[in-house]
């Protein structure tokens, strides 16, 4: 009889024809016939006021004697929405990984408002399709938060139009303009 995946027991059988069996150890091992790609985001990089995002990432392929294909399509989510696919390049050998990165920018159909979650999932066409018949397909995926950074808005002050009269400085008093140029209550002009 053969063990698969998911078999939570094993039944062994001894037949002997001696009085007494005695079993000091047993030992059984187990092999994964089959690649297990997994996928790692390492980092995730945003520029000040920009929407282009960066994601460093690891596919891996551990605990396996078998090599993952080159090619193996990688999928890239904001919010659950596909943005972009790629694809690994190289044959990765067993318990090996290889880094890839990508870069992106958040389509206009993303509400930036809102948070960002990145998720990325090896073995993902982008339509929920497989190429490889993996040892576990449920750890195909990794997601980090995403955080864009903006400059706030500020409005233009009024010009503050002011004579030297023959001192040779002119002191001004720009506190007034604070008002004038904050926007959001939740913005600290210094």
């Amino acid at each position: 009889n053969y063990i698969t995946v998911g078999d939570t027991s094993l039944s062994v059988e001894v037949d002997s024809s001696s009085d007494m069996i005695n079993f000091n150890a047993m030992v059984v091992a187990v092999t994964n016939l089959k690649p297990d790609a997994t996928i790692n985001i390492d980092t995730v990089k945003t520029e000040c006021d920009s929407k282009a995002i960066e994601a460093f990432f690891t596919v891996s392929n551990m605990y396996t004697l078998v090599d993952l294909p080159a090619n193996v399509p990688i999928a890239f989510y904001l919010n659950d929405v596909l943005i972009v696919t790629s694809k690994t390049k190289n044959i990765i050998l067993p318990d090996q990984s290889e880094s890839g990165f990508i870069s992106f920018t958040i389509p206009s159909n993303i509400n930036i408002d809102n948070d960002l979650v990145l998720t990325v999932k090896v073995d993902n066409d982008g339509l929920g399709n497989g190429m490889v018949d993996e040892v576990d397909e449920s750890n195909n995926t990794d997601s980090e938060p995403v955080f864009l950074k903006f400059s706030p808005t500020i409005n233009n002050p009024n010009d503050i139009v002011i004579c030297d009269e023959g001192k040779g400085f002119v002191l001004l008093n720009l506190t007034d303009k604070y008002s004038e140029i904050n926007t959001d209550n939740n913005v600290t002009i210094t």
